[in-house]
């Protein structure tokens, strides 16, 4: 369930506090453009971003790229979905040494950021 008066309670966040609270809250997030390439990520400690074949090579990439092929369905899918409402969660696994598997989910997005 989403905040119900965003715009007032969280207009004092900038956008580093905003990154720092989107960090704080889960194990791995991704900032991804209109394309579905990653922009920048962030993840809970550079131990799960080293499990994650080096996650910070995932910048530049695909997001779709860094997935298993069955789970790359599902980010076409919540891609398409983020343009809209907020779409439905999905287990997404990566090809990690560990297999590592996560629970994602895309906000509503307008695909507003200018891309660099």
């Amino acid at each position: 369930m989403a905040f119900r008066a965003p715009q007032t309670s969280l207009v004092a966040l900038d956008a580093e506090a905003a990154g720092d609270l989107i960090a704080s809250v889960t194990d791995v997030a991704l900032i991804i453009d209109a394309d579905g390439v990653i922009r920048d990520c962030s993840f809970q400690t550079e131990e799960l971003a080293e499990e994650l074949e080096h996650g910070r090579s995932w910048v530049g990439r695909a997001w779709v790229d860094t997935a298993t092929v069955e789970s790359q369905p599902k980010i076409r899918a919540m891609l398409k979905e983020a343009a809209g409402a907020r779409g439905r969660q999905r287990h997404i696994n990566t090809p990690a040494a560990a297999a590592w598997m996560c629970r994602c989910s895309t906000p509503p997005c307008a695909w507003a950021a200018p891309k660099p």
